[in-house]
């Protein structure tokens, strides 16, 4: 059905696709948690995931 549409149709779909694509990376580039230095944990790994600090290094 796609290859049915009008040659403007799909260049101004694949326009707004583009656009669609730049604004995903950009909003997930700004608000990673791992760019913020976060990390996130499942709760399910916290046990095993949990590291002790070296006494050393305190």
């Amino acid at each position: 059905m796609i290859l049915a549409l009008d040659l403007f149709t799909l260049k101004v779909a694949l326009g707004w696709m583009i656009l669609g694509i730049i604004v995903y990376f950009i909003y997930g580039q700004r608000n990673s948690k791992l760019q913020q230095g976060i990390v996130v944990v499942p709760k399910e790994m916290e046990e095993q995931a949990f590291i002790e600090p070296d006494k050393d290094n305190l």
